[in-house]
Formats: structure tokens, C-alpha cells, sequence
């Protein structure tokens, strides 16, 4: 009996310390698991650089705003000498038709190119931002230990109120990746402290 005791007590004693092993890993920072979520909306959202980037491209639209709003200021003065000609035939007036057309089209032209040009910065912006961002989580991956990092869409629910056909309720359920993912996983706040850091460091673009 004594050797078979003796044996099984070795085997507690391995288990045991295995499990001490483990824990001191876990405590030491190891992740209890290897793969993690980040929350890329989240993470862009409360970046400071990304505020930044949004104030400038605001900062520039008013800009061009005030100068349209000048020419839109000289449309409605043109429209309304025309429209004091008591004779619309005369070559005044016509003038000042053909003044008004010509404005008003110019408006209209450089609206619709203001709008694409903020378009374009605004998107030339965020694919910079996230590029940054996918850097920073290889970056932390690598450093913690993470082998796969997800896109956290936890977040995402049905809209209150949407009829719940059965094709919108497959394309909702095919969409979605994440069911469920403990919030010690989720590295989106590190993410964004790091990342803050970073950029006030490196110095407000």
C-alpha cells in the first residue's frame, strides 16, 4: 500500500504545482486566453488625434463655408435688383439675368465640389487613423501575448422598432462575430490610453 500511496501523492503534488504555475503566470500578466477583442469605433472615437483631425477639417469647411455664404450673400442681391426691373425685356435686365444664372451656377458648383472635397480629406483622415490603429494592436498583441485579435461587435443590436423579417434577422445573425467576450479581453481602453500617449508625445499634428 505504502508505494502506491507514495506514487499518488507525487501526482497530487505535480498537479498541484502545475496549478501554482498557472496562477502565478496568470497573475504575473499573462492573458488567460490568447485571443482578445477591440472595439475599432470605440478606439478611433476616443482618440485624441482623431478629435484633432475633426476640429481642423471643421476648422476648414467654415472657411470655405464664409466664402460660399459671400457669393451666396452677392446671389440674393443680384435676384433682387432683377427683380425690381420693372421692364424684365430691357438689356439691364437681361444683364442682370444672365448675372444671376452665371451665380447661382457657380454656387451650385462649388457647393457640390466643398462637399466632396470634405468627403476625401475626411476619408484620407480616418484611413490614416486606423492604419495607426492596426499598428498599435499588432503592437500590444505581440507584447501581451495575443495571438488573434477580433473586431468587437458586441455592440451592435437590433434596431428598436424594425420589423423582424426573416432576411434581416439571417443578415443580422451573419453579420455578427461576436457573441460573447469577457471584458478582460477587450483591449480597446488600453488601446486608446497607449495610443494618447503616443500622440502627445510625438506631438499634436
Amino acid at each position: 500500500m505504502m508505494p502506491g500511496v507514495m506514487a499518488w501523492a507525487t501526482v497530487v503534488a505535480v498537479i498541484v504545482g502545475g496549478l501554482r504555475a498557472d496562477a502565478e503566470m496568470q497573475s504575473a500578466g499573462s492573458p488567460a486566453t490568447s485571443t482578445a477583442v477591440v472595439d475599432i469605433q470605440r478606439l478611433i472615437n476616443g482618440l485624441t488625434e482623431f478629435k484633432d483631425a475633426q476640429t481642423k477639417l471643421e476648422g476648414s469647411a467654415k472657411e470655405k463655408q464664409a466664402d460660399l455664404k459671400a457669393m451666396e450673400d452677392q446671389f440674393k442681391g443680384l435676384k433682387a435688383e432683377y427683380e425690381m426691373e420693372k421692364d424684365k425685356s430691357s438689356a439691364a435686365a437681361r444683364e442682370k439675368a444672365i448675372k444671376v444664372a452665371e451665380l447661382g451656377q457657380s454656387i451650385d458648383s462649388k457647393r457640390k465640389l466643398l462637399g466632396q472635397e470634405m468627403e476625401i480629406r475626411a476619408g484620407e483622415a480616418m484611413f490614416e487613423i486606423y492604419q495607426r490603429a492596426l499598428g498599435a494592436v499588432e503592437k500590444m498583441a505581440k507584447d501581451g501575448g495575443w495571438e488573434l485579435v477580433l473586431v468587437d461587435d458586441r455592440s451592435i443590436v437590433w434596431p428598436q422598432g424594425r420589423v423582424k423579417t426573416n432576411d434581416r434577422i439571417n443578415d443580422f445573425i451573419t453579420a455578427k462575430r461576436v457573441l460573447y467576450a469577457a471584458d478582460r479581453i477587450d483591449l480597446t481602453p488600453q488601446l486608446i490610453t497607449r495610443m494618447n500617449n503616443a500622440y502627445a508625445a510625438g506631438g499634436k499634428k
